[in-house]
């Protein structure tokens, strides 16, 4: 990823720690899973990676990723977590492997757990071929998803710097917990209907928190209600790339509701073949939804239009990739080829990508939608979303449509864009995204060589 052919950065081609968990996740994010990252409680435990299979019934499976040394009673702690989780099923990947390894497989087998080694990084597809029920992972889509996780880690912890030298003000602490709260705190409500409960509780407390953010910035009481983002700052933020605390918080409102997305797709799974985890729902939808007024239509509504989509059980996994690795915009120059590339990356039919990404406007409706055309740049782009994140899709466009005959990467004029402004925007938030790694790669110096 480059700014200006000046600074880039790169990620490591030999990925430990943090990085490797990373590459792992990628992996599986590629072909398919909904993968969730970042799952803590402070002081009690911290859970590597989760995925979720939609292949059938939402299936989930946790992940405990080592790049260095272990032993074995490692998977017992992973085991205790399933147990906790309310999950039967779990993954040890490490990259080395060790004496009487095919013992040790079998007894993690005997656990529910799959103990697997990838000592060849360049093999990985090959190692992990059952996991991945025998899907290729493409280097494109795996290096896009290992930046949009470090871009994650990076907004969390310069929202936990920011949250410690400021100390009298509201927004970061808020921040803190909203994130918490949609990742952690819910993850671990096994029951779907407390589940739900959790993430509309922190959705309705935290309505608007971007806004609430800005005002506050600008010297407002955070504590009040907002509807606008004041324009200086919205300008800054939006149209000049500013990295700002606004690109954090537009970020995790967009995984509110990616997380809500997901409850809404089990539930109507999971009601589809009358599985249990389905009854405890269908009290709460008929008489407690009413109390979220910020939804025009009624909840159930809502899933009835999603339940009639044909392929509404990949909506979540699809709006990840939409998010993650595309940046949450469409090249309507190249609309075509951008549907086919999402319809080959997410298994939903060119004929069914404008029903999933109508999903936000059926069940989050707010006035004139969730996407906007810029008709400078002709591209189609989700309204007020993080800059960094879409600079990571406008990279991946780059890496995907740009390749030439002999293999190297092409620049951003080379793709086959009309509008000026398109290509120049492209540009605009890549040089963002750059920007930010940039700066994080200063705390984890071993992560990234610099150019």
């Amino acid at each position: 990823m480059s700014k200006e052919e000046v600074i880039s950065v790169e990620l490591p081609n030999l990925p430990t720690g943090l990085d490797f968990e990373d590459f792992i996740a990628a992996h599986f994010q590629s072909v398919g899973f909904f993968v969730e990252k970042n799952i803590s409680v402070e002081n009690i435990l911290q859970l590597d990676i989760s995925i979720t299979d939609y292949q059938l019934l939402p299936h989930i499976k946790l992940i405990e990723i080592k790049s260095g040394n272990w032993e074995f009673n490692e998977v017992f702690k992973l085991k205790g977590w399933m147990v906790y989780s309310n999950i039967s099923k779990g993954m040890f990947i490490v990259k080395k492997g060790r004496e009487r390894f095919d013992y040790y497989r079998n007894f993690a087998q005997e656990l529910g757990v799959q103990l697997l080694a990838v000592p060849e990084l360049d093999k990985t597809n090959e190692y992990l071929e059952k996991p991945l029920k025998g899907l290729n992972a493409n280097s494109n889509d795996i290096e896009s998803f290992r930046y949009s996780y470090w871009m994650e880690r990076e907004f969390l912890r310069i929202l936990n710097v920011w949250k410690k030298t400021n100390k009298s003000v509201c927004r970061f602490k808020a921040l803190e917990d909203y994130y918490f709260k949609i990742n952690c705190e819910t993850y671990f409500t096994s029951n779907l209907l407390d589940k739900t409960k959790l993430l509309y509780e922190a959705y309705n407390k935290y309505f608007h928190i971007t806004a609430k953010c800005a005002n506050e910035i600008k010297g407002s009481d955070f504590n009040l209600d907002y509807d606008l983002i004041p324009h200086d700052i919205f300008r800054k933020t939006f149209y000049l790339c500013e990295y700002n605390l606004l690109q954090i918080s537009t970020y995790l409102e967009y995984q509110s509701r990616i997380r809500l997305l997901k409850c809404a797709v089990d539930y109507l799974l999971f009601k589809e073949v009358k599985d249990k985890r389905a009854d405890d729902m269908e009290e709460f939808l008929g008489f407690k939804l009413s109390k979220f007024n910020f939804l025009p239509k009624s909840y159930i509504d809502a899933l009835s239009i999603i339940k009639s989509h044909s392929f509404f059980k990949l909506y979540p996994s699809f709006w990840q990739w939409f998010i993650l690795a595309f940046g949450g915009f469409i090249l309507l120059d190249i609309k075509e080829k951008e549907y086919e590339l999402l319809s080959s990356k997410t298994g939903i039919p060119v004929s069914e990508i404008d029903n999933a990404l109508s999903a936000f406007d059926i069940l989050f409706p707010t006035q004139d939608g969730w996407f906007q055309t810029n008709k400078l740049s002709n591209i189609k782009e989700l309204k007020v979303s993080s800059m960094p994140f879409r600079g990571i899709g406008a990279n991946y466009r780059r890496l995907v449509y740009c390749k030439r005959p002999d293999g190297s990467e092409g620049e951003f004029d080379e793709l086959p864009i009309n509008k000026e402004y398109g290509i120049m925007d492209l540009k605009k938030w890549n040089n963002l995204a750059v920007e930010v790694l940039v700066n994080a790669s200063k705390y984890s110096a071993v992560r990234m060589p610099l150019k």
